[in-house]
């Protein structure tokens, strides 16, 4: 579950994961008025048993947006958005800061969510841990060593924080 505190909605997904019980059969998700608990909408996410798209991470709301890897939806609506996201290893999982979306990608990857149509973009040499280890916060992007237990060949195996080139 996770709530769009500015719509007041609540949503809830049925996730197709490795980790599910036999009875979770994914697929689906729903809005909920975070007050009342009236159920707004449902909706199809289209992934799901036999889609062939196991994926792994929690939706991520942002300005009034679902991203529900590897879609998109309304939040208000639960109305599917254009938008698809593409990445290598589909562990780890996502984080987001208002424009720009981080994940793990065989490296480290990202969308800039100002121009989504670009697609997936790397930030080549180093690698995200298995874990939420790509963290945005204020301006900045801060990832942590997390090679320590890896056999992953990559060829940086350090802490790093990025920070805005000045145009």
């Amino acid at each position: 579950m996770a709530l769009a505190k500015e719509e007041n909605i609540l949503v809830m997904t049925q996730q197709y994961t490795r980790f599910k019980l036999p009875s979770d059969v994914g697929g689906t998700m729903s809005g909920f008025d975070a007050t009342s608990l009236n159920r707004l909408w449902d909706t199809e996410t289209g992934i799901g048993a036999g889609s062939g798209y196991n994926y792994s991470s929690r939706p991520i709301i942002n300005a009034g947006t679902v991203y529900f890897e590897p879609h998109a939806f309304d939040v208000k609506t639960g109305t599917k958005i254009d938008f698809a996201l593409s990445r290598t290893y589909n562990c780890g999982i996502i984080t987001s800061a208002r424009h720009l979306m981080l994940f793990r990608s065989g490296t480290m990857g990202y969308v800039d969510l100002d121009s989504p149509d670009k697609g997936t973009q790397n930030y080549g040499g180093i690698r995200p841990g298995c874990w939420i280890n790509t963290i945005p916060a204020n301006g900045i992007v801060l990832m942590p060593d997390a090679t320590a237990r890896c056999n992953c060949s990559y060829l940086i195996k350090a802490t790093i924080a990025l920070k805005p080139v000045s145009m």
